[in-house]
């Protein structure tokens, strides 16, 4: 599925139908949405907007490729939800390695640490403080 949807990124034509078909667990996240602008980094990470899911915290779902990242949340706290991959993140001390649908909260003003051993896929909510 990873390189399914790298390749819906590259393409710009990501299918939130196929994404709530592969993950049952969090379809709601992508049935009767659509994404938005896709955002493409330079460290080989790229996401993309959940626009019209109607929920007070916006969120986004994203693509990981393999590497080390650390995120600062800044002033917003976010929930990570992990969907395919393999990665082991942490919030300071420790690495967890979690299962699909597993989520992981993270304060605001942290830093997020992932460590990608495969390529990833994750929602991410943001609350704003």
């Amino acid at each position: 599925m990873d390189s399914k949807v790298k390749e819906m990124f590259l393409s710009k034509q990501i299918d939130f139908q196929l994404l709530a078909e592969s993950f049952p667990g969090i379809a709601d996240y992508f049935r009767g949405t659509q994404p938005g602008k896709i955002n493409e980094y330079d460290n080989g990470v790229m996401s993309t907007v959940i626009e019209g899911q109607g929920k007070a915290s916006p969120s986004t779902f994203g693509y990981l490729p393999v590497g080390e990242f650390v995120f600062n949340v800044g002033g917003n706290q976010e929930t990570m939800h992990f969907l395919h991959g393999e990665i082991a993140w942490g919030v300071g001390k420790g690495d967890i390695v979690p299962k699909q649908y597993d989520t992981l909260l993270i304060p605001a003003g942290k830093d997020l640490v992932l460590n990608v051993k495969k390529p990833t896929l994750y929602v991410c909510d943001y609350l704003k403080q």
